[in-house]
């Protein structure tokens, strides 16, 4: 997957840090609920979501397919004891042989899985790394409220000197998103332009690929106050499967 080889320098301006560790009191929740001892973050990104599950107590380990968002998912966790691997979620047996009580598959990581076989596979690799009643945590800004309005066009960050904008494009069972960055300079603006497929993985369509799994419990909400998912008003829909 080549989606992140030129993003992962401005995927942060995307996805701050600080707003990923507002959702402490989310994983404080559920840690405790589950007697949560040990994390993998299979597709950890640049690594704050795995910083912030460490210092809540949690042993922690990350893997990602990009090596350019490992590179600098070891620079912001320089300092932690936290072990990290190029790993293709799909194949996490192939690089972990322990088992863990948490895998994360968090911020729309799952919908890269474009085709029903490959969630199914993914899922399929997830469970397989789970300690009995282990659980997978996931969620995706890519709901049934998506796929319905259909906006063209989501300002996403807006900072003093940068502008970040999802230009969106609608297909069956995926969407596009080409996201447009835009930073003033001392004289001009500089503009870069990435683009990826997402799979549009609806409440629906997610339990469908759920149905052909093994897991034995699902709980599926609609926003970190762990509140109903709402097909109409959800931005995101959030998931825990149990082994």
């Amino acid at each position: 997957m080549d989606d992140y080889k030129n993003f992962a320098q401005d995927y942060e301006a995307l996805n701050p840090k600080e707003e990923i560790i507002l959702q402490r009191d989310f994983f404080s929740q559920i840690i405790e609920k589950y007697n949560v001892k040990t994390c993998l973050d299979c597709a950890c990104g640049l690594g704050w979501h795995l910083y912030m599950i460490n210092n809540l107590g949690v042993k922690s380990c990350g893997s990602d397919i990009s090596p350019e968002m490992i590179d600098i998912c070891k620079d912001n966790l320089r300092g932690t004891n936290i072990e990290l691997r190029i790993e293709d979620y799909c194949k996490l047996s192939e690089t972990w042989e322990r088992k863990f009580d948490m895998i994360l598959c968090v911020s729309s990581a799952l919908n890269h899985m474009l085709e029903d076989e490959d969630i199914i596979r993914a899922l399929d690799s997830m469970y397989e790394r789970l300690e009995e009643n282990g659980i997978v945590v996931m969620f995706s800004g890519i709901s049934d409220l998506l796929a319905r309005s259909r906006p063209k066009l989501i300002p996403a960050r807006t900072y003093q000197d940068e502008a970040i904008y999802h230009i969106i494009e609608y297909f069956d069972d995926r969407v596009v998103f080409n996201i447009l960055d835009v930073k003033k300079t001392k004289d001009s603006f500089t503009h870069s332009l990435n683009s990826m497929a997402l799979s549009l993985l609806t409440k629906a369509r997610f339990e469908g690929c759920l149905s052909r799994t093994k897991f034995a419990n699902v709980n599926i909400f609609g926003d970190f106050d762990f509140s109903m998912y709402s097909e109409d008003k959800s931005n995101r829909l959030f998931a825990i499967l149990q082994k």
